[in-house]
């Protein structure tokens, strides 16, 4: 399956981005050797509810390593964080990760995440303010205004935070 990942345009990241990129690379890295490899890719994609398996983990790391290790390092991390106006992942809208990623928030199944779904999930993952960073994820997420994250405005944030 093709899972999506296209890398496109590319701008210089400013330090609060490094900043950022530095904590996630940091947090994805369990074993703490400096890179990032499959089964680390995997887990954390288990987290967001995405749920690569292994062929899929595997595939990702081909498609943006770089010197051809066979791992993500720092740099080639950075740079796939990297984003200019253009995003610089084209996600395929019907990639069946994606799918399964929205669908898991989409505790109706109406096509739409709302606030409440939003908390209701963040809520299960013990999360302590999860009413604060639903508003938050929502304000992030929510592109036209309507009050709710469509699919495609989830793929499109998404798009701006995929490795």
């Amino acid at each position: 399956m093709d899972i999506g990942v296209h890398m496109k345009y590319f701008r210089e990241l400013t330090q609060k981005e490094k900043e950022e990129c530095r904590k996630a690379f940091k947090q994805i890295d369990i074993n703490k050797d400096n890179r990032l490899s499959w089964t680390e890719l995997r887990h954390a994609s288990d987290l967001l509810g995405m749920k690569l398996n292994e062929k899929q983990a595997k595939k990702m790391i081909r498609e943006v390593d770089r010197n051809g290790d066979g791992f993500i390092d720092y740099k080639e991390f950075e740079t796939i964080m990297s984003k200019n106006s253009k995003p610089i992942c084209l996600i395929d809208y019907e990639d069946e990760v994606l799918r399964q990623a929205f669908d898991n928030f989409d505790i109706d199944k109406n096509g739409e995440i709302t606030k409440e779904e939003l908390i209701m999930v963040l809520q299960s993952l013990g999360t302590d303010t999860a009413e604060m960073d639903a508003s938050e994820m929502l304000k992030e997420a929510d592109l036209n205004g309507d009050g709710v994250i469509s699919f495609e405005e989830f793929a499109r944030v998404a798009a701006q935070q995929r490795m």
